[in-house]
């Protein structure tokens, strides 16, 4: 059953049903819909499963459900505790995702959220990015704050004034660039969960890098050809090829550095 309050100008599904796109106040789609067209509108939910043929242009938008959207997706407040896919790019302000989701184009948001598990085909900027779940950016990263706590896959270049990262799981990433950079062993304050996570992924805790380069670095647990700055310390589980230092160098206990070089 499809309804269609031209009036109040909402558009709601709440068995099977589908509708063309166009203007709308609500757009709430609780059974099985589809709407053929782009859609422009204040609020857009789906708790069952929706297929959009088209962009959609929100205020708030909210999955729950599944949804698929061939277009675009552009949103002052976008969450996802379902599942979503998007075919193009997502613009929004302030993004939470507590499931899944695949966002084939770009990625740009004011505030990213992440704790279940998201895939971006090209590139992610934004403000804040939180990851505590895991993510995969086929191109760069890039933001004024980037922490995470769990695994990632970068494909380019993670660039963000602060960079703090707690490895739980695989981290890859080809290079990372940043002012203050702080990689750590595991989750802070929560071993248990961490060990966890490490298991369920069936690796240990690592991150593997070409070059870091930034004013003050720590690192545990990393691998990496070139790490580069001004006030540098190397500890636990790190296998440097070689270190480029402005300031100091720390080298602390089952810390594996190759070359030394000062500037």
């Amino acid at each position: 059953m499809s309804e269609v309050n031209q009036n109040e100008r909402d558009l709601k599904i709440s068995g099977s049903g589908s509708s063309s796109g166009g203007e709308y106040n609500n757009v709430k789609i609780s059974g099985s819909g589809k709407i053929n067209g782009d859609i422009k509108c204040q609020y857009f939910g789906t708790s069952g499963s929706s297929r959009i043929d088209g962009s959609i242009t929100a205020e708030e938008f909210k999955v729950s459900g599944s949804s698929h959207i061939t277009g675009n997706l552009e949103a002052s407040e976008a969450k996802v505790s379902g599942s979503c896919k998007v075919d193009g790019f997502v613009n929004c302000e302030e993004l939470k995702i507590s499931g899944s989701s695949t966002i084939k184009k770009d990625l740009r948001a004011g505030e990213v959220n992440i704790s279940g598990s998201t895939k971006v085909e090209g590139n992610v900027k934004g403000g804040k990015i939180g990851i505590s779940g895991s993510i995969n950016i086929g191109g760069d990263c890039e933001g004024d704050e980037f922490e995470a706590k769990g695994g990632f896959s970068i494909g380019g270049l993670l660039n963000a004034d602060n960079i703090s990262i707690s490895i739980g799981g695989s981290c890859n990433v080809r290079e990372i660039g940043g002012e203050q950079i702080d990689i750590r062993e595991g989750f802070s304050g929560d071993f248990i969960f961490g060990k966890f996570f490490q298991y369920l992924l069936n690796q240990r805790g690592e991150l593997r890098c070409e070059t870091i380069e930034g004013d003050t670095i720590s690192l545990e647990y990393t691998t990496a050809k070139v790490v580069r700055g001004k006030n540098i310390t190397i500890g636990k589980g790190c296998h440097i090829e070689r270190v480029e230092y402005m300031e100091n160098l720390e080298l602390r206990a089952n810390a594996s550095v190759k070359e030394q070089v000062k500037l």
